[in-house]
């Protein structure tokens, strides 16, 4: 059988180039979510819930193969 390693800084840096994504999606609408939905962090809840349902996907199928 293959061992298989996997390289802990692509891990961290795809890691951290969402965390930053989110943050600037935050930063960026914050204002007008909260003028438009009453709730400043709306946008980010959405892309916070889009980003982990990605990284779950993107695992799943990383993991087939």
């Amino acid at each position: 059988m293959i061992k298989r390693e996997f390289d802990s800084t692509i891990l961290i840096l795809a890691v951290a180039l969402t965390c930053f994504g989110v943050l600037m999606v935050y930063s960026s609408s914050s204002i007008m979510a909260d003028r438009r939905y009453h709730d400043s962090i709306y946008f980010l809840k959405r892309q916070g819930g889009f980003a982990a349902s990605l990284d779950q996907d993107s695992r799943f199928f990383i993991s087939a193969f």
